[in-house]
């Protein structure tokens, strides 16, 4: 497994190096969904698709607000964006409440 080292940013930025971006196809607008191992000595990252052509949603390099972003869509890319939204959210919420069980021990 290739292995690069960064240092991370006063701001708590890093990049992702190209050569991974390239071999996981990752491109601008992807969602990624960050995880940690229970021993918390590897952070997963996993690319996730919220829609099957975001690019005609959201033009290269502008920002839209979530509303916007939605309202672009149709009916069942708009359930589906906001079903993996939703479960993104959850699973968040499930690891910061198991955080805050260990840290009261």
């Amino acid at each position: 497994m290739p292995t690069m080292r960064r240092i991370l940013g006063k701001r708590g930025r890093t990049t992702i190096p190209f050569e991974f971006r390239q071999i996981l196809d990752l491109k601008h607008n992807d969602v990624l969904t960050f995880a940690m191992n229970d021993d918390k000595t590897c952070v997963v990252i996993t690319k996730e698709k919220i829609c099957t052509d975001c690019i005609k949603y959201v033009p290269y390099g502008k920002d839209i607000s979530l509303d916007d972003f939605l309202s672009k869509m149709n009916r069942d890319e708009m359930l589906q964006t906001i079903a993996a939204l939703s479960k993104a959210l959850v699973s968040k919420e499930d690891r910061h409440e198991a955080q805050d069980l260990s840290d009261r021990s």
